[in-house]
């Protein structure tokens, strides 16, 4: 009995090995949607880790809940410096210096807004003077015509990639921005307010113009044969720059618009969604053409974080020695007969992200303000703590 007893107390501890594929294993979307509650971005196929992982022709997205902190909050920085380095200290104050000139470079461009700005040896001094340079791939896949650029934000100066181009984008800019920025003239840029009246009056234009899918590189000739290219352009480009903009200003086609769907700024780790407001100005047929932006700063220096201000995040560009931001322009895309406005502006952020490999956070720009106001109100509280256990301590 004793022997029987031990043989049984071995045979129920023996682990039970069965044969390969003799269990089923549940799809790959059935594991999701029991791990992740979260609606896909791109795919319907998500994996354990509440991911989508599709083959190279798809978009490498991840999808993350919007109601988790510790995923959406990767995409805003606490602090603008990651670490005080020795050379970063040894940089402080010949920085703080030159951040004060380049911001009064910045603040002086708008304010005197003369047509001599958009010339392009002068955009190329004032670009080098910011410490700004851009390097361009795929400049080829511009089209030609009235078209929609849109593109990830990870920098206050972003829209200086821009200012090389030798066709003179409508960018749209926030409400936020004095009516000062969005009432000049002549700047590389034309800055417009992203105003509902002002959606209507670019979608008039829209539906006007003739519109054609087709690349071509005349529009870029001085970039011809090249897929990387830095910012500037030879008297060619020029020149062809200036013949494009009179055609504007004479009424024959509408010019392009640049606009960043996002609404705001993340730390380039991932993506909060895209508005789809802007395809109220892109009739059927009018190409829509992606840009990846990647921001490139020394000594790990964050240009902005969740909470800070415009004036913060424009002195801590400034401060840095340099600023490169590569853009990557991908194949222009045209919605589908049978494709709807967010389908198709999911299929847009998709191949930005895919470029990017990084994640779409199912988080939109209204997320992110209720994140602020939520940091603002804990610093506000910790604050007045602070204050009330020093006044207890001193009485």
């Amino acid at each position: 009995l004793d022997m029987a007893a031990a043989m049984d107390l071995r045979l129920r501890q023996a682990p039970v090995r069965l044969p390969a594929r003799s269990v089923p294993l549940p799809q790959l979307g059935q594991i999701g949607q029991r791990k992740c509650s979260c609606r896909p971005v791109v795919s319907e196929r998500l994996s354990e880790a509440s991911t989508i992982s599709t083959s190279s022709t798809d978009a490498d997205v991840f999808q993350t809940s919007s109601d988790s902190p510790s995923s959406s909050g990767r995409l805003f920085d606490d602090s603008h410096v990651s670490s005080w380095n020795p050379l970063l200290l040894l940089w402080l104050p010949v920085g703080c210096v030159l951040a004060a000139f380049r911001m009064c470079l910045w603040i002086l461009g708008i304010a005197m807004d003369q047509k001599w700005f958009r010339n392009r040896a002068v955009v190329s001094a004032y670009l080098g003077l910011l410490g700004f340079r851009s390097k361009w791939h795929n400049l080829h896949l511009i089209p030609k015509g009235y078209h929609v650029l849109v593109s990830n934000h990870t920098t206050s100066g972003d829209l200086m990639t821009l200012f090389s181009m030798p066709v003179r984008y409508t960018h749209l800019i926030t409400t936020a921005m004095p009516a000062r920025v969005t009432s000049t003239q002549n700047l590389p840029v034309n800055l417009k307010p992203a105003t509902p009246e002002m959606y209507d009056q670019l979608a008039a234009l829209a539906t006007s113009a003739t519109v054609s899918p087709t690349a071509s590189t005349s529009a870029t000739a001085s970039h011809t044969g090249a897929t990387d290219a830095p910012a500037g352009a030879g008297a060619q480009g020029q020149g062809q720059g200036q013949g494009q903009e009179q055609q504007q200003e004479q009424g024959e086609a509408p010019p392009p618009v640049h606009l960043f769907p996002e609404g705001g700024l993340t730390n380039g780790s991932g993506m909060m969604q895209f508005s789809r407001g802007f395809m109220k100005f892109v009739p059927r047929g009018t190409p829509v053409v992606p840009m990846a932006l990647r921001a490139r700063t020394p000594f790990g220096i964050r240009t902005h974080t969740l909470t800070s201000s415009f004036l913060s995040n424009l002195f801590w560009f400034s401060l840095c020695p340099w600023v490169e931001i590569e853009a990557t322009v991908l194949p222009p895309q045209v919605q589908g007969e049978e494709e709807g406005r967010g389908e198709f502006v999911r299929r847009v952020q998709g191949l930005i992200a895919h470029e990017l490999r990084v994640p779409v956070h199912d988080m939109t720009i209204q997320h992110k303000r209720a994140m602020m106001r939520a940091a603002e109100a804990q610093a506000k509280g910790s604050g007045k703590a602070r204050a009330v256990s020093r006044a207890r301590a001193t009485a």
